[in-house]
């Protein structure tokens, strides 16, 4: 099938860090090449001495279907990287591409579309990697639609220069941030990596893990690259709510930063992802627990969230080079 060029706006200085494309993904394939003539761009960087002038990312695809696909899955190998919703798409507004045949309103479509940020190669070169597996694709969505319902700005979880963001008092805002921890469970099962537990074989014995279905998960964690001996940092602030004292998280030691209202420390992954599983199934998803419900934190969010995100990073088998910079 012959395929088509596409214009997707984003724009790239930084290539040279990268290994060069053609980036190939299932079924189509990307390139950077130069922006239109016509289109002012000033883009550049100087490294190592050579200037290196901004390059478009453009998609080869049998149609603008596949090609819309591929620009949304760049998208959300952006936000992957970033680990929260930075974009400049409103929610739920999907990314747009231009025919290259097109060219009598390219320049107005690169004056609405222009991006120009770093790490689009990076983007390019996950989501290549990710159309490879469609559960890594629902997984990259899940994690996509939980940053759009809500995520934190970095500024925000800085202890630094925010100790403690209150609790809303708004039920609707109870409910947003319920559902996207609902999602980032839904991305981490979407990779296989729930806990395997049933009534018949429940997770915990007498307040601690079942050893079998331990041993059992641990074995699947390995299997998908995940390193159990780097702990995962997690964020408590405030006052003890009636989440910690239903369950409290399994926390072995302080953070650095750990004092007064920022209680921060760091957990076994298994230990945190068990506990975003506990989060969807006892407090976000189904009938509202009122009382629970409404003690949910940005902190909760960006805790399930972030576990997410290593777990997808570590499966596609980034997490090194990058997550845990």
């Amino acid at each position: 099938m012959r395929s088509q060029r596409f214009h997707t706006g984003l724009v790239a200085t930084d290539y040279a860090r990268y290994p060069a494309p053609p980036y190939l993904g299932k079924g189509w394939s990307l390139q950077l090449a130069p922006v239109s003539s016509t289109f002012p761009c000033e883009a550049f960087e100087r490294s190592n001495g050579r200037r290196y002038r901004g390059r478009e990312v453009t998609i080869s695809a049998p149609n603008q279907r596949t090609a819309e696909r591929v620009a949304s899955l760049i998208h959300g190998a952006r936000l992957l990287l970033e680990g929260s919703n930075f974009s400049q798409l409103l929610r739920g507004e999907s990314s747009s591409v231009y025919p290259s045949d097109g060219y009598s309103d390219l320049d107005e479509f690169l004056k609405k579309q222009y991006v120009w940020t770093p790490n689009v190669p990076f983007a390019c070169l996950i989501a290549a990697k990710i159309s490879m597996r469609r559960p890594l694709v629902y997984a990259l969505a899940k994690l996509r639609l939980s940053y759009e319902i809500f995520s934190a700005p970095g500024m925000a979880l800085n202890p630094s220069s925010s100790a403690n963001v209150r609790k809303s008092h708004l039920p609707e805002e109870h409910v947003r941030l319920a559902y996207a921890i609902v999602l980032a469970n839904a991305c981490i099962e979407e990779l296989g990596l729930r806990v395997p537990a049933h009534p018949k074989k429940p997770s915990w014995i007498n307040g601690d893990w079942n050893p079998e279905v331990r041993h059992e998960f641990d074995v699947t964690l390995k299997k998908s690259n995940v390193d159990l001996s780097e702990l995962f940092s997690w964020n408590v602030r405030g006052g003890k709510t009636k989440l910690e004292e239903r369950r409290p998280p399994r926390i072995i030691g302080k953070a650095p930063w750990n004092r007064r209202s920022v209680r921060d420390g760091e957990m076994h992954i298994t230990d945190a992802i068990a506990y975003v599983g506990w989060l969807r199934s006892n407090v976000a998803a189904h009938t509202a627990k009122h009382p629970m419900l409404k003690v949910l934190s940005i902190y909760d969010v960006a805790n399930s969230q972030f576990v997410a995100r290593r777990l997808l990073m570590e499966k596609i088998g980034i997490w090194q080079l990058w997550g845990s910079e």
